[in-house]
């Protein structure tokens, strides 16, 4: 891949220096993403604009599923360069993409300054993230299903929840087995919904005080439409208030007209602003 001398992938320098770059006083976009940004550091599609010895700006776009990749990050120096910075990364992280298989890029540009980044350099709005909160969590009846069995997450289920993450989302949306063990790992509440003995849905949940984030909730589209969703948040209620949580909230698109009619059904409200969800469609790569 061919690239201006002054871009060279993240992983060409030391850690520690990028580090110190990234917790300087930056200008900072971050994607809401399931990993930190020294984390994707060492990854493909990390690339740092260095102009004399200095760190200008750091991109990373780095794929979670093929053919979708999204912008993870995007740290630059306030120097009133940042809009420069970002188109020569870009270009870079988009040639690098296409030669991987990637043909769409997402990005979420939640601070303004970014929404027009992304839409000068070609982006266009998709649709939009929806937050919703619980702000008062009862037990409510338990929902029941035939032949439906709700348990705890264990690891040896990831491979069987990344599958079936895959089958229940577009792959925008969907998330790897890397994501998915460290969402397992950070999460203290992880249920998998078994319908005839086989994984059909699945649910985690964070907790900090008395507070909760359901940060996923997937069934399989085969066994959709039969209450396994609304069987995993009742569930999910039902342990929030054994330990005194008082609120949840959980983000999700406006598309997606299945989950805010589960949400918005079982008593969440809107809440704050929508953020655009916007695209940019990548050509294949004439490389061979």
């Amino acid at each position: 891949m061919n690239m201006p001398e002054s871009i060279q992938p993240a992983s060409d320098f030391y850690f520690s220096d990028l580090q110190d770059f990234i917790h300087g006083p930056q200008l900072i976009f971050q994607h809401l993403d399931w990993l930190k940004p020294s984390e994707r550091l060492r990854e493909p599609g990390c690339f740092v604009l260095n102009e004399n010895g200095e760190f200008k700006a750091i991109l990373s776009c780095t794929p979670e599923r093929l053919p979708a990749a999204w912008i993870r990050f995007f740290i630059t120096r306030r120097d009133g360069s940042h809009a420069d910075a970002f188109a020569q990364l870009l270009a870079v992280c988009i040639q690098d993409l296409r030669s991987r298989g990637v043909s769409q890029l997402y990005a979420l540009p939640m601070p303004e300054w970014f929404f027009r980044l992304v839409s000068e350099a070609g982006f266009s709005k998709l649709d939009e993230l929806v937050s919703l909160s619980l702000d008062r969590i009862s037990a409510p009846p338990l929902t029941a299903v035939n032949g439906l069995r709700i348990r705890p997450m264990f690891e040896p289920d990831l491979p069987a929840v990344e599958a079936l993450d895959s089958a229940a989302f577009e792959p925008a949306w969907q998330i790897n087995l890397q994501s998915i063990t460290h969402t397992f790992s950070n999460s203290s509440i992880n249920l998998t919904a078994w319908k005839d003995g086989h994984l059909s849905g699945y649910l985690m949940a964070g907790t900090s005080g008395d507070h909760a984030h359901l940060v996923r909730l997937a069934v399989v589209p085969a066994s959709q439409h039969m209450g396994i969703g609304r069987a995993l948040l009742n569930q999910l209620l039902q342990e929030l208030a054994d330990r005194k949580v008082q609120s949840l909230s959980v983000n999700t698109h406006a598309s997606n007209e299945a989950s805010l009619g589960l949400y918005t059904s079982s008593g969440f409200k809107e809440v704050g602003s929508r953020y655009p969800v916007c695209a940019l469609m990548l050509e294949a790569s004439a490389e061979t």
